[in-house]
């Protein structure tokens, strides 16, 4: 999706590629219920890439479309180059090519709020139009890097 190895420090415009992700769908999400769906998407997840039915491709990631300061809906998975999950709760998204705002967040992820506003200001000052779909690539895991130092990019689609 992005190149892991290049943060980027300011907002940045960039195409991108075409990607299939193999994800396990929420609907209609609250803040406040977010976070216990991360670890109740592992195990389906888990469960398909152990049978085969999908190889990442990248790293976990999350999808949101709506707006996040009511209710949304989350795709919560991984890029994905062999995807075969016709059935179960573990399920296809694809993006064609898009152009999209990137910004790469070094830290708590309770912190990311700060770094989406820097985002849409980015978005704003360019003139540009956001879509109502952003997503966050947890880059690195913060079971094993310290919490100031995790990396998450975070990627507004663009209109």
């Amino acid at each position: 999706m992005l190149d892991p190895e290049s943060p980027y420090d300011d907002v940045t415009f960039v195409d991108l590629p075409p990607v299939t992700l193999a994800v396990v769908r929420y609907s209609q999400v609250t803040l406040e219920r977010l976070r216990p769906l991360f670890h109740q998407a592992m195990g389906p997840l888990g469960a398909a890439m152990e049978t085969g039915r999908f190889t990442p491709a990248g790293p976990f990631l999350a999808v949101y479309t709506g707006d996040v300061d009511t209710a949304f809906d989350v795709a919560i998975g991984f890029p994905a180059d062999l995807v075969d999950v016709e059935e179960g709760p573990v399920t296809v998204m694809s993006f064609p090519q898009t152009p999209a705002a990137v910004l790469t967040h070094i830290g708590p992820y309770d912190e990311l709020g700060a770094s989406w506003g820097r985002v849409m200001a980015g978005i704003a000052e360019a003139g540009r139009t956001p879509t109502d779909t952003m997503i966050e690539v947890y880059v690195s895991d913060p079971q094993d890097t310290p919490l100031d130092e995790v990396r998450t990019d975070l990627i507004a689609l663009l209109g």
